[in-house]
């Protein structure tokens, strides 16, 4: 009787046994096959900067450290900012908010010709009085020869029409006493060089020989070394910070058009939308167009590229806030998760460093007499 005991309690150890052993060798095989996907944080990216080639070395080196080595200067700085943007906020994209036309021109007024100002950080401003009245069709011309030999968009030309007795872009059938030339010496879009301010003050003294007029211009010398600070200016300025969208399911571009104009985007090009683009009345009275703060390309369907347009928008706007606002927006409708170019994610303290240094490029561009948001920052750095 006791061997039969004794038996039975030998195999009830075994099963005991037998039960713990697969309870606690299966279960994590289990739970690695499922794992649990975190929630993700209202910053969960970080931020690269795309700099042109001939960009200012240092200043993209120190900006550059803080965004990808996820640096953490102060963990607790970090946190506090966190909280200070909203943390539990609802993601929704921000409408973008522009300065009024009259805060953003950058010169107003007319001089005692009635002539409009020009800007003399970004133009340089060529006037030729003619002795007699000269034709439309003659002026037009050399208007036309002008235009060749400038960066597009970097000419403005109004002459004095006498009929009219007023200010207005030249045509062929109007009678004209005086010329005036606003040349932008640089953008993003070029800049005038020894070579084509030579070749275009030659054009200015063609005409004053032809029409034995009489021309008003800086030093074409001095013009050269402005236009070079000037290009040293865009390459100290055109700072844009970059977040990389990677939807877990393919993003056609068809489904990327719909969402960015969902989320109230403006077609650039075919692949890149911006949020969004206006036009301001420039210091002449043209229309100049201003780019959106956030651009948004689509790179292939596996791919998107969310950007901020730095200079562009004022510091007191809280661009990073906003930024970080628009890529939970793209990255909730895409499904996607949001990296840095080297594909990690950061925490509040890289958010805070980014902050810093974003306050330093601020206070440079405001030294520099470049209004971060301006009228004059997007005729230079848009």
């Amino acid at each position: 009787m006791s061997t039969t005991v004794l038996i039975v309690i030998v195999a009830l150890c075994v099963v005991v046994a037998l039960g713990y052993f697969f309870l606690v060798r299966e279960t994590p095989k289990v739970r690695q096959q499922n794992p649990v996907k975190p929630i993700p944080s209202v910053y969960p990216a970080t931020s690269s900067q795309q700099w042109p080639e001939n960009a200012s070395k240092d200043h993209s080196e120190n900006l550059g450290r803080g965004l990808e080595e996820g640096a953490v200067p102060d963990q607790q700085a970090g946190e506090e900012i966190q909280r200070e943007n909203g943390q539990d906020e609802e993601l929704e994209l921000p409408e973008e908010k522009f300065l009024p036309i009259e805060a953003t021109t950058v010169s107003s007024g007319t001089d005692q010709a009635g002539l409009p100002l020009h800007d003399p950080l970004l133009q340089e401003l060529i006037k030729i009085t003619f002795a007699k009245p000269v034709v439309g069709n003659q002026l037009v011309e050399y208007v036309r020869q002008a235009k060749v030999l400038v960066p597009e968009g970097h000419l403005k030309v109004l002459a004095y029409e006498i009929n009219s007795k007023s200010w207005l872009e030249p045509d062929p059938i109007g009678l004209y006493s005086e010329v005036a030339f606003y040349v932008q010496l640089a953008s993003t879009k070029g800049a005038m060089n020894e070579v084509s301010l030579s070749e275009l003050y030659q054009l200015f003294n063609r005409m004053e020989m032809s029409f034995s007029a009489d021309m008003t211009a800086e030093d074409v010398n001095v013009v050269s070394e402005r236009s070079k600070k000037l290009a040293d200016m865009v390459v100290s300025f055109g700072l844009q910070i970059t977040l990389w969208l990677l939807p877990h399911e393919t993003v056609t571009i068809d489904r990327f058009e719909q969402v960015s104009s969902d989320l109230g985007f403006r077609r650039r090009s075919s692949h890149t939308y911006e949020k969004i683009g206006d036009f301001l009345s420039g210091p002449n009275g043209e229309a100049i167009y201003q780019k959106g703060i956030f651009q948004i390309n689509w790179l292939n369907d596996k791919k998107i590229a969310l950007s901020l347009n730095v200079p562009l928008i004022a510091p007191e706007e809280n661009p990073l806030r906003l930024f970080m606002m628009a890529a939970n927006a793209f990255g909730a409708a895409f499904d996607a998760e949001i990296v840095d170019a080297s594909g990690t994610e950061i925490n509040g303290g890289t958010i805070a460093l980014v902050e810093k240094e974003l306050k330093v490029f601020y206070r440079q561009m405001r030294e520099a007499q470049i209004e971060p948001g301006s009228l004059r920052a997007h005729c230079l750095l848009d």
